[in-house]
């Protein structure tokens, strides 16, 4: 029975790896289902139809038996990902340009600005509690 497992342990190696790279291409699918869910109309027509494409090609490509076809779709995926994230993040850095900065208490950042020594909704004070009756 060892002589039998040492002769195919490199298929069962080759089969493994197959299927861990099935399931990076599921994972990646899915990853990819929740970009284009999470970000909505943020994103651009474009990047979703470059997603949605090279949701397919793995799709189709894990179907088959080629590892390198399946690796080769898993690459495009997330070169469409990266591009899609990155038009996201300058769509963001946009909106809070000097220009679009928001105003009021969040472009102070929570803190209070004023001298009335009272405190804002969602400002930190940091205190020590100390018992007197322990002294």
């Amino acid at each position: 029975m060892m002589r039998d497992a040492e002769s195919h342990s490199e298929d069962d190696k080759k089969r493994r790896e197959e299927i861990e790279l099935r399931n990076r291409a599921d994972q990646a699918v899915y990853g990819a289902e929740r970009l284009i869910k999470d970000t909505g109309d943020k994103l651009g027509a474009a990047d979703r139809q470059a997603i949605e494409a090279a949701m397919e090609s793995v799709k189709k490509a894990a179907e088959g038996s080629d590892p390198s076809a399946v690796q080769r779709a898993l690459d495009q995926l997330t070169a469409a990902q990266h591009k899609a994230a990155e038009s996201l993040y300058k769509q963001q850095a946009a909106g809070s340009a000097p220009g679009g900065a928001p105003s009021g208490d969040a472009a102070a950042g929570g803190q209070s600005s004023g001298s009335t020594g009272g405190t804002q909704q969602g400002e930190v004070i940091d205190a020590e509690v100390v018992d007197e009756g322990k002294q």
